[in-house]
C-alpha cells in the first residue's frame, strides 16, 4: 500500500471504468476527486502491478470529523484476493491516525443498493446502513449510506 502519485492518475480513471461503469461515468469524478486538495489516495501493489485504490476524506462535522471513503475499487483481475478487506482495514487504520491529532466521530460511504458484495465486506468493518432516501446513482441503483462509529 502506499500513497498515490500522478502518475496514478490514469490508473484511477481506468479501472472507475472498469468497475463502476454500471453506477455511472466515474472516470470523470474520480479524477476530479483524486486532485482535489485533502483528498488522500491510495493505491494497493502486489509484484510491481496495481491492483486496487482507495479515496479517503475528512470533513468537519462541529467539533469532530468524519472519515468518508469516497471510492475503493478492485481490478478485476485481483478480485477475491482479499485486497478490497486491505483497502478498507487501510481506511480504518487512516481514520484512527487522524483521530490521533483531532477526533474523529464515525466513517462514512454510500454504496449501491445492488452490490451486495461490497456491502458485506463493509458490514465486516462494522459499518451499519443509515436509514433515509440518498437518491440514486446515475445508473439507476439506489444509492445506501453506511456508517461505522469510531472513538470509545
Amino acid at each position: 500500500m502506499r500513497a498515490a502519485l500522478p502518475v496514478d492518475l490514469d490508473f484511477v480513471r481506468e479501472l472507475a471504468g472498469e468497475v463502476f461503469t454500471q453506477f455511472g461515468d466515474y472516470r470523470k469524478l474520480l479524477p476530479k476527486w483524486f486532485a482535489t486538495p485533502g483528498v488522500m489516495t491510495f493505491v494497493s501493489e502486489s509484484e510491481g502491478e496495481r491492483t486496487g485504490y482507495l479515496l479517503l476524506a475528512f470533513f468537519r462535522e462541529g467539533r469532530t470529523l468524519v472519515g468518508d471513503v469516497l471510492a475503493i475499487a478492485v481490478a478485476p483481475a485481483h478480485q477475491g484476493r482479499g485486497i478490497g478487506r486491505m483497502l478498507m482495514q487501510h481506511a480504518v487504520t487512516v481514520s484512527e491516525q487522524v483521530s490521533e491529532q483531532s477526533p474523529v466521530r464515525a466513517m462514512r460511504l454510500s454504496v449501491a443498493d445492488s452490490n451486495e458484495r461490497a456491502q458485506q465486506l463493509f458490514r465486516s468493518f462494522g459499518f451499519r446502513e443509515i436509514e433515509g432516501d440518498f437518491g440514486h446513482y446515475d445508473g439507476g441503483q439506489q444509492a445506501l449510506h453506511m456508517e461505522r462509529p469510531m472513538g470509545p
